[in-house]
């Protein structure tokens, strides 16, 4: 796997969120509002090639915690499932 596929896979789905959430999380504990972070459930569950968004996913889910310590602060994390037919 290029590196190239691994960073753009953390800034697209991990640093975006932290960016969001360093800009908005001081906000959002001051009022009554929750900031929501979606994961996937390739945190939990590998899957051959994948990762770079596996690892990007786990991490939002590690950040959305952290962020509820830091800020005493709604921050609810949701994994979406891919559909079963």
């Amino acid at each position: 796997m290029p590196e190239t596929d691994w960073d753009l896979q953390i800034d697209v789905s991990l640093r975006a969120a932290h960016l969001a959430a360093r800009t908005f999380c001081p906000l959002l504990a001051e009022s009554s509002e929750a900031l929501v972070i979606t994961s996937s459930v390739h945190a939990q569950t590998g899957i051959p090639g994948c990762a770079p968004y596996a690892a990007a996913k786990g991490g939002l889910q590690s950040l959305t915690r952290q962020l509820a310590v830091e800020y005493a602060l709604r921050c609810a994390s949701t994994r979406s499932s891919p559909a079963r037919s």
